[in-house]
Parts: C-alpha cells; structure tokens; sequence
C-alpha cells in the first residue's frame, strides 16, 4: 500500500512541472531529476531480459543503440563523468564495432554512440571500425529493391524504424570528416525510402510496404513508434548539419510536414495512440512512441523550427503523461515490447529504446527550460552501485561465454577411423584425411560436417559409428555428414595448379601443435606428395574461432626441400557434379557455392587473404569429384599463401538462404575475426 501511495506521490508532483508557480530553476530540476532517476535504473537493470527474450540483448543490438543515444545526450548535460565512462566502458566491451549485418540499419545505429564518443575523446580506434562499415557500404551499394517485401530486402532502408537507425551515422560522419559525400549518399536513399513510405495526405510515414493500402476499423495504420523513430530520427540528422543548407532544408521540410500532423492527433491523455490515426481501437497509453514525439517537439522548439507558444502546450501534456507511467524505481513502464506494428503495452513492462527515447526526451525539455546550464541536482548515489551491478553481470556474460567457448571448441587426431583429423566449435564442424587412406581415393580434401546444436558432436559420432553401429551419415536431431568429399577438394582443399590442371597432394601425413584454448583451436598438418619426379611438401596451420563458420588457414609450401615462392596454388569448392551455384568476387577474393543436398540448402566459401593476383576458374564436369569453383593465386616469397574456408547449413537455422550466406561472409570480410 506504502508503495501505491508513494507511486501517486511522485506522479501528482510530476503533474504539476510546468503548470505550478515555482520559479524555472525548481521545475528544470525536477525534470533533470526524473531523467537520472530512470537513467540510473536502467543501467542498473541493462542487463535483464525484455521483450520476453530468454537472453539479455546484445550490447550492439539496436535496442541498446537507442538507448546509447538518449543516455549520451543525457550524459552530456548532466556533467557526470560516470554516464560517460559506463558509454566508454560498453563501447570497449563492444570493441568499437557495428552489430553483424554488413547493410542492415539496425546493425548501424551503435555507431552513433562511438562516433560521439569519438568528438568528445579524439580516439581513432573510435571511429575506425564504424567509418570503415560505412564505407564498405558507399563503394558497395546494396542491388535490393527498395521494398522490404515480407523482410526479403533489408540491406537498403526499407522500413522508417531505419531511418532513425542508419542516417545519423553518415551525417555524423559527414561532420568528423568534412566528406559531404556522405551526406549526399545518405540523402539519395532516404528519398528513395520517403518517397515509397511517406504518406503525403497525412503526413506520416508507413511502417513498410506490407501496410501501404491496409485498412483496419477503416482507419490508415501509421504505428505510433515506427513515427516515433522518423522524427526523433530526422533531429539527429539535422544535428550535424549546418542550418540552411540545402540538406539541412530538405529534412526540415518533411520535420514540418511531420509536426503539425502529429500535434493534431496527441489524445487528451496526452500520449499517442499505438496506431495513430485510431485512438479508439488502441486506448493503452505507450511511451516509446510519446517519448520519441515528445524529443522531436522540444527538439524543434529549442531550435527555432516550432512556436514556443503553440507546441509547449503539446509538450507539456506527453511529459505529464509519460512521467505518470514511471514507477517510484524509476522503471518507465507501458514500453511496447519490440514489434514492428501497433499491438499491447503493460504498466510493468518496458524496453530499452523506451528509456533511451525518455532520457532524450527529457533532456530537450530541460535545455528549453534552462538551455545547456548544467542541472543544479546532487551526482547520483545510486549511479555507482547500478554501475557495478551492470558490469558485472555483463562480465559473467562474458565469462560464460568463453568458458562455454572452451567447451565446444575441439580438435582431435583420430586414429580409431583410419587417421582422420577433426576439428569443431559450436557452429561448425570439418575433419580432413590421414596416412592411414593414403592408398584410398581421398586426399588433402577438407569434409564438412553438417552440425545443428552448439554442443560438441565429434566425439560422440565416431563414438556411435565405431562402438554403437549407427553411421553420422543419418541425422537423429544433431546433424549429419552427406558432404562427400572423395578426391575433390571438398570445402577449402588447396591443391598445385600444373598445366591448368588441379594437382591434389595426398593424405596429410603428420599431425602435430595440436592447442585448445578459451578463444580458438590451432593444429598442424603436414602433407607431401611427389608430382612429375618433383617432392611437394605442404604445412597447414588451421585455426578457429568460437561462433565463427570459417577456420583460417596459414599455408607454407616446400618444391624439393626448398621454399617454393611463386608457386601456383588453387583453393577449391567442389560442386557436386556441377550441383552446387557457383559465386566468384573478384574484388574480394572469395569463391561462394550455394547447394542443396536432402533438400537442405549448404552455403560453402573459400577467400584468400593476399596481395597476389588471384584467378578465378570453373571445372565443369559431370564425374564425381572433379567438378570445382577454384581460385588460384601464387604463395609469396615465403611459400605461404591464407586463406579462410568454411559453411553455413539451412537447417542449423542461422544461414537459411544464398543471401544470407553471402550477408555472412561479407560482414566476416569487413570484421576480420582472425587478425
């Protein structure tokens, strides 16, 4: 009941911020005290799960990268050093890099954090990685269309939650780097995105095209939070550019298409309707949405573009409403869980985003009370101890995951099935072919294991082949092996390139280096064959990472004892009597087979790491094992050559088509795990 009563207490205080008689200084410290209240306790709380999500989300998820942006804005005006450090602190957790997906917008939003951090520290490594992404992108543009289409295309901007996610990122960087190319790129498809999304009529933008005509009680369906994400989205960019350019005028104009709009459909409660164009089908209030509306208008005003007079008004009525929803913890509540369409929201229920929106939000209105006068409230008690409590869930995370690494990473020699050697972590597993199938058919080929559970599997097949009679050639819910290999190369066999012809060398004969660590595995083997009264002789240096689909591969060859630079060497994909769909990047060096084998789709890959000229070939034949994708480069003065080789199956999940396979390894180009 004491609980209830205090809950009232500190709504009814809120009620009256802008209304009572106190002098400004009283009512900009209340606000600037709501703020830290609910930024304290979601740093306190960063590391729960939401959304009813099993795990906590990634700490380069976009959930989190909409809260990074209202926390630094927060962090910046409220002066304490400590909000700026924890920003610090997860961004090196974060190692400074986007989320996986190469194009993806959601993936890209982290970036405006570090790119923040970045103005205020002038550290390089800062913007680094992200600058980097960024400009993959710009000199690789995305052939999508422009519409989403069921979530097929999502490496261009097709739904308007990305326009709140990628844009700023370009026009930040833009700013740091004075290239006004990146401003002109990002204008280019947040056309094309407005133009395909944006409502003239009403002035409001579609959540994707699956909505675009939909009528529901006959009402249009804008989803409150997807606007949210536009206009709180076109502030960030205006931000970073200066006023009364022609860029800066173009996003003003769709802000001031947007304003108006929104003003006149605010319910009398004061929030925004889930849908909202109809309040009466959605009566819940919902405060990701309010949030982002509430920062847009106080935003507009601090900045000359709204009346004072005519939306402090609208302003005040969502604050009232969205700090009546705050619990005495300082827990925004009725946050829509994620979503992508208007739906339910609970008093007890709340999101990351909804905070970050809350804390951008409120720092606007102070700045319209007071302007960038630091608050006049006392530093945090709570701060350090929800500092402390976050951190060290997030490095227990940590630590489980590394400890659960070093569980599923293994490598073993196996000499209870004719030589072989395996290796595998927790997505991947591959063997390759020892002394004791020398006379046999196979070679140097590399065989896949087709795996489907994080867990170790090597073990426990050849456990089950050797002692229980039952073949990994049958699937009993972990995965299986129907990759044949034979004489091919199978995924990622090097092989000489003699007369324009794939010269495979045996067997490897010795294995040794054989190391299992918390991070990765490393093993040798050594090969040697004699071809046209000459001795070759390989050393494979194979590496692999937890959670990555590719092993890396340091080769050094040897012609008669003697290093052999310059030596024509070809990395191969077979293709299954001509099976599989061939994919050659030139540019990047890598070689893509795309097949289906028991009606499940298996992406394999092969990319070299070096400054040699590299050639590109496809044997085409209809014999087993002697149809290949192949590329040949030479080894340097060393005799080495690296490459990286791997697969992704449809029914682990993870890899479900040819164009997220192809997503993969690019962000695997661009994040370069092993280096």
């Amino acid at each position: 009941m004491k609980k209830i009563f205090l809950f009232i207490g500190l709504a009814s205080l809120t009620l009256g911020l802008f209304s009572c008689d106190k002098k400004n200084d009283l009512r900009a410290t209340e606000v600037a005290t709501t703020v830290q209240r609910v930024a304290d306790w979601q740093i306190e709380h960063f590391r729960d799960t939401y959304s009813d999500r099993k795990e906590p989300h990634h700490i380069r998820d976009w959930t989190n990268g909409a809260l990074y942006v209202g926390m630094h804005k927060w962090a910046k005006l409220s002066k304490d050093p400590r909000y700026l450090e924890w920003l610090k602190y997860i961004s090196d957790k974060g190692e400074w890099s986007l989320h996986w997906r190469k194009y993806m917008a959601d993936d890209h939003v982290v970036g405006q954090l570090y790119l923040d951090l970045y103005t205020h520290y002038n550290d390089p490594k800062m913007m680094e990685r992200t600058k980097k992404s960024i400009d993959f992108i710009r000199a690789n543009p995305s052939k999508q269309p422009i519409e989403l289409d069921n979530y097929a295309n999502m490496e261009r901007w097709t739904w308007c939650d990305a326009l709140f996610m990628g844009p700023p990122v370009w026009a930040k960087l833009a700013k740091i780097t004075g290239d006004k190319s990146y401003v002109d790129w990002m204008i280019e498809e947040f056309e094309a995105t407005t133009q395909h999304l944006f409502d003239n009529d009403e002035a409001l933008y579609y959540r994707d095209n699956s909505y675009i005509g939909k009528l529901v009680h006959g009402e249009k369906i804008f989803w409150s939070r997807g606007n949210g994400w536009v206009f709180g989205g076109l502030t960030l960019i205006m931000d970073e550019l200066e006023k009364d350019s022609p860029e800066y005028n173009y996003f003003k104009a769709i802000y001031l298409k947007m304003a108006p709009a929104l003003k006149a459909i605010q319910t009398e409660e004061g929030h925004w309707a889930m849908s909202l164009l109809d309040a009466k089908s959605y009566p819940t209030p919902e405060t990701s949405g309010t949030s982002f509306f509430t920062f847009g208008f106080a935003w507009g005003v601090n900045n000359g573009l709204l009346e004072k007079s005519e939306y402090l008004p609208v302003i005040e009525k969502a604050w009232k409403s969205l700090t009546s929803h705050i619990t005495p913890e300082g827990m925004l509540g009725y946050v829509q869980p994620i979503g992508a369409a208007p739906g339910n929201a609970w008093a007890d229920k709340t999101e990351l985003y909804g905070s970050g929106a809350f804390l951008a939000a409120g720092t606007e209105i102070y700045k319209l009370l007071k302007g960038d006068k630091q608050p006049d409230i006392a530093n945090s008690e709570k701060l350090e101890a929800a500092i402390s409590t976050s951190s060290k869930l997030l490095e227990k995370e940590y630590e489980k995951k590394a400890k659960r690494h070093s569980e599923v990473l293994s490598a073993r020699f196996v000499p209870e099935r004719k030589d072989d050697f395996a290796w595998e972590n927790d997505v991947v597993a591959f063997r390759a072919y020892g002394p004791a199938l020398r006379r046999s058919n196979e070679n140097s080929g590399t065989d896949c294991w087709l795996k489907r559970v994080d867990k170790p599997i090597i073990n426990r097949w050849y456990d089950l082949a050797l002692n229980e009679d039952k073949s990994y050639h049958e699937d009993r819910g972990e995965g299986y092996d129907p990759y044949h290999v034979g004489s091919s190369a199978g995924c990622g066999g090097t092989s000489l390139w003699i007369d324009n012809e794939r010269k495979a060398l045996n067997t490897f004969v010795s294995y040794e280096n054989v190391n299992v660590g918390n991070d990765h595995l490393t093993f040798t083997l050594n090969y040697e064959q004699e071809i046209n009264g000459d001795l070759y002789k390989e050393q494979k240096n194979v590496r692999l990472k937890p959670g990555q689909r590719l092993f890396n591969v340091e080769s050094t060859f040897w012609k008669n004892g003697k290093l052999a630079k310059n030596l024509p060497i070809t990395v191969g994909l077979t293709t299954h009597e001509d099976k599989a769909q061939l994919t050659f990047d030139e540019k990047q060096k890598l070689l893509f087979a795309w097949e289906s084998i028991d009606a499940q789709g298996l992406g394999t890959a092969v990319l070299l790491e070096t400054s040699q000229p590299v050639e590109t070939k496809h044997v085409s034949s209809n014999k087993l094992d002697e149809s290949h994708g192949l590329l040949i480069t030479q080894t340097d003065n060393n005799g080495k050559i690296v490459y990286y080789a791997g697969y992704g199956w449809e029914k682990a999940k993870a890899i479900t088509s040819v164009t997220k396979w192809q997503q993969y390894l690019n962000t695997f180009i661009e994040q370069k795990p092993y280096h």
